[in-house]
């Protein structure tokens, strides 16, 4: 069974896809979407103003290391949905200083 990954890229707003946000705030710092291929992921970083340099790369370091976790290193056989569960309301969700969130446009 191969493996999942993830690439930076851009990812499609209008399709299925998690937000990333600090906990303390709101504004994203990353987006996350299905890859091409199955259990394949891409990963936008969004500019984010009230960040210096410095802060804005260590959050994008948090993000990928979240990333990478949740869809690759759990080794989960379906890592779209269990980031799907993950983003719904888990304690790891709620307490991490990265939040998921998932965005359905169909169900908006």
């Amino acid at each position: 069974m191969p493996r999942a990954s993830w690439n930076s890229g851009t990812v499609d707003p209008r399709q299925e896809h998690f937000v990333l946000c600090e906990r303390d705030r709101r504004d994203p710092i990353a987006r996350v979407g299905r890859g091409a291929q199955p259990d394949t992921f891409v990963v936008q970083f969004l500019p984010a103003p009230h960040l210096d340099r410095e802060a804005y790369r260590h959050v994008c370091e948090r993000v990928q290391h979240q990333v990478g976790y949740y869809l690759v290193e759990l080794g989960e056989p379906d890592p779209w949905r269990y980031a799907r569960y993950h983003a719904s309301g888990t304690a790891a969700n709620l307490y991490s200083d990265i939040r998921w969130d998932f965005i359905d446009p169909a169900r908006r």
